[in-house]
């Protein structure tokens, strides 16, 4: 099977397991959230960040390292292996010795206890990091998109019956912890394969050198993408922390969907064209377009419907996050367009750029969030958020494009067909829900219409190249089912 071959149909396994994981969890946080309150969610949301950001010091970006390295195998994962395990250790001691600060900033009483819990999943995840990376290095994508699909079944469950058993913001930490776990047995049942603990000094710290430059990228980004929360959190109540946390999850998850789809399955793909220029050139347009050509759909979509979104489907604890759910909806797409570079930039060894792009559009953010937030409230936030994220986009599209040796003019034309389908797609429901009123029927036939309005102007602008990648993309699968089909009748 060749390699554009492999890619779509990772892409696929991929897909289906992040629609899984995505779909479920947003439907469940629809339902929760009409049992719990935006308190609880607030609660959560504060454990989140600061679980998040340590996640990104203990993960270290070894399996990046790892994948990109040309040692021994066995050695690198072991050695990385340890290294996850003592820096989680070592992680969950400093957040418990922090947690009074931590509950302090956002004003939140007795939060100690909780984040000791929700950080035990710091040690989940560093025994999921030898299967995990074997998988991904071998681009076995199926199996860890079934594992992904279990992890989700789980937090569904769980998260649904301690709901409605009043456990509270405890809901959303118990089931966090059980889908991991659930996550780690089906890696390790699946790889089936043993790795010994043997660790070296010299791969570590290459591994090290590496990782340390991605992962200082990567706590920079998180931290960009979290600090807007603090402030919020800090600067208003939990409440309004727990509004906004939820539109932030569905403005900028459903934009950038396939984006994480995509990244997943293409940096490995990357790193085996890194000395095929005009191959990763064409590559990296091919993944802009099917990127920009879905994103803008979601994004447009809900920024044209955010009220009815909400009212509909959230209820009235949470209509005051509407306008925020438009805005910050709009800041996904920036951030589904973003990220298809960032994945260029690690692959073709230059880890460094990432950060550099990122504090050069983070540190004026701060500023701004603090005067939004303090005028505006959570709307404030977003319109800040919305700016940042707009601002990094270009920069990073225009240093993908100087690396790749390209000119805007090429990339251009890759995104500008889906945005202009999208504007149109979010006038179109914007202009239903006026005339008919915020009701389910009026949910289903904006969806609808904005759904063939996106999909008839993107036609059109175009010039059929949608359509095109839509039929290649059908005709590849095919292929692949046919190939492995005759693999199975001949084993």
């Amino acid at each position: 099977m060749g390699l554009r071959e492999t890619t779509v149909t990772n892409i696929g396994w991929t897909a289906v397991a992040q629609l899984a994981v995505v779909g479920l969890t947003q439907v469940l946080l629809l339902v929760v959230a009409h049992i719990l309150s935006p308190q609880d969610f607030g609660i959560y949301a504060a454990c989140m960040i600061v679980i998040g950001l340590a996640q990104t010091l203990t993960i270290l970006s070894l399996d990046y390292a790892a994948i990109q390295s040309k040692e021994d195998w066995n050695e690198v994962v072991s050695t990385a292996w340890i290294l996850r395990i003592s820096l989680s250790v070592v992680t969950i001691a400093c957040i418990v010795l922090l947690s009074p600060i931590i509950s302090a900033l956002f004003h939140i009483g007795n939060l100690e206890l909780p984040l000791l819990i929700l950080s035990l999943n710091l040690i989940v995840l560093a025994f999921t990091f030898p299967p995990q990376v074997h998988l991904t290095k071998l681009l076995r994508f199926k199996e860890i998109s079934i594992a992904r699909i279990a992890q989700s079944l789980v937090w569904s469950a769980a998260v649904l019956i301690f709901a409605i058993i009043g456990a509270l913001y405890w809901s959303l930490i118990f089931a966090s912890i059980l889908s991991l776990v659930t996550f780690m047995i089906f890696v390790w049942l699946i790889t089936k394969r043993r790795v010994g603990l043997h660790f070296s000094r010299r791969t570590a710290t290459n591994l090290v050198r590496f990782g340390s430059i991605l992962t200082a990228g990567s706590f920079v980004y998180l931290l960009s993408t979290n600090v807007d929360k603090i402030l919020v959190g800090s600067m208003i109540d939990s409440a309004a922390l727990g509004i906004y946390w939820l539109m932030y999850s569905y403005g900028t998850t459903a934009p950038t969907f396939m984006t994480g789809v995509i990244n997943t399955v293409m940096f490995p793909t990357y790193v085996d064209l890194e000395k095929k220029p005009e191959r990763i050139k064409n590559a990296y347009l091919e993944t802009l377009r099917i990127t920009s050509g879905f994103s803008a759909l979601m994004a447009f979509g809900l920024a044209g419907g955010a009220y009815l979104f909400v009212s509909v489907l959230l209820g009235a604890n949470w209509i005051e996050g509407a306008t925020s759910l438009a805005i910050l909806s709009i800041a996904g797409l920036f951030i589904s367009l973003t990220s298809p570079a960032a994945n260029l930039f690690i692959s073709k060894g230059k880890p460094e750029l990432v950060l550099w792009l990122t504090l050069v559009c983070f540190i004026p953010m701060i500023p701004i969030l603090i005067v939004g937030i303090a005028f505006f409230g959570i709307i404030g936030a977003s319109l800040a958020v919305l700016i940042y994220e707009g601002c990094k986009c270009l920069l990073v599209l225009n240093k993908a494009g100087k690396l790749l040796d390209m000119r805007n003019r090429e990339i251009i034309p890759e995104i500008l067909p889906s945005i202009i389908a999208g504007i149109a797609s979010a006038l179109c429901i914007t202009l239903i829900q006026l005339l008919l009123g915020a009701t389910v029927i009026t949910l289903i036939i904006a969806a609808g219409l904005g759904l063939a309005t996106y999909i008839a102007i993107i036609t059109i602008a175009s010039h059929g190249k949608f359509l095109e990648d839509v039929k290649e993309g059908i005709r590849i699968i095919r292929r692949v089912r046919k190939k492995n089909q005759e693999t199975n009748q001949d084993s």
